[in-house]
């Protein structure tokens, strides 16, 4: 595994928080998100008031990873996946 997969792996599991309706990666933090739906356009969330950048291309809609570019993270019904590998179960 590459250093910065291992790196950003560790971070992901020191930041984990139980899934909600769904939650939003950005820059190595994980962010809960109180709609069901979130959208991202060319890199960016809109989220409230906020603009949040994420890095991966990670879209989450209902807990599960509706689109991934060049990642390796999957996120199904709050399990955490690294690889196709169970990381993390929050069930």
């Amino acid at each position: 595994m590459v250093r910065f997969e291992r790196d950003f792996m560790v971070k992901v599991l020191q930041n984990a928080i139980r899934f909600r309706d769904a939650v939003i990666l950005s820059n190595n933090e994980i962010i809960p998100a109180r709609s069901g739906i979130v959208l991202i356009r060319n890199g960016v969330i809109p989220f409230r008031k906020w603009v949040v950048l994420i890095r991966k291309g990670v879209i989450l809609l209902r807990n599960e990873v509706v689109h991934i570019r060049k990642g390796v993270i999957l996120i199904r019904n709050g399990t955490i996946l690294i690889r196709n590998e169970v990381v993390l179960d929050f069930r």
